[in-house]
């Protein structure tokens, strides 16, 4: 619970620095990072260590942070991060950052399963039929599921949209 208001607190206060247009260039370096720390372990757990000096941690993002190229705004709210020893919230900051990012720009993250790989067009349609019920622009993770034999669900944090044939087929069996 903690964790949410901080990482809330922190990537709001960040996030009212930036302009609308400048919004998609923080959600790129907060998704950096975290797939930086994916790749580097052993990284993330010295930055979250308690034993580690924050000093040496403010030094060690130097080089990190010109590698990564974060701009000079990123990488002075890590160093924040670390003087107010709030760098063991980081994975959840950089989720909340691209979170409240997607909220002010009306981005929208759903799944889509389906049975079988779909094209473009089928992608297009159901783009649509989602837009029929949020507003704004609709991005998806796809992932492929025989169980639902058909058709296509569609889910996000706030709302699914079952539209595959095993729920089809639910449906008229309840009626009968």
């Amino acid at each position: 619970m903690i964790k949410n208001i901080i990482a809330k607190r922190y990537s709001k206060a960040l996030i009212g620095a930036f302009s609308d247009e400048k919004l998609k260039s923080l959600e790129n370096e907060a998704k950096l990072l975290i797939n930086f720390m994916d790749k580097n372990p052993k990284i993330e757990a010295f930055f979250l260590s308690p034993i580690a000096d924050n000093e040496i941690k403010k030094e060690v993002l130097i080089p990190l942070a010109e590698g990564l190229k974060f701009s000079h705004y990123f990488h002075n709210f890590l160093k924040i991060l670390i003087d107010k020893d709030r760098i063991y919230f980081l994975r959840d900051i950089c989720d909340e950052i691209v979170n409240q990012i997607h909220n002010r720009l009306l981005i929208r993250e759903f799944e889509i399963i389906t049975a079988s790989k779909i094209d473009e067009n089928v992608v297009k349609k159901i783009k649509s039929f989602v837009n029929k019920y949020v507003s704004g622009e609709i991005h998806f993770t796809y992932k492929i599921d025989k169980k639902i034999r058909g058709g296509f669900l569609v889910f996000s944090k706030n709302l699914v949209l079952d539209a595959s044939i095993k729920n089809n087929l639910k449906n008229i069996e309840k009626k009968f």
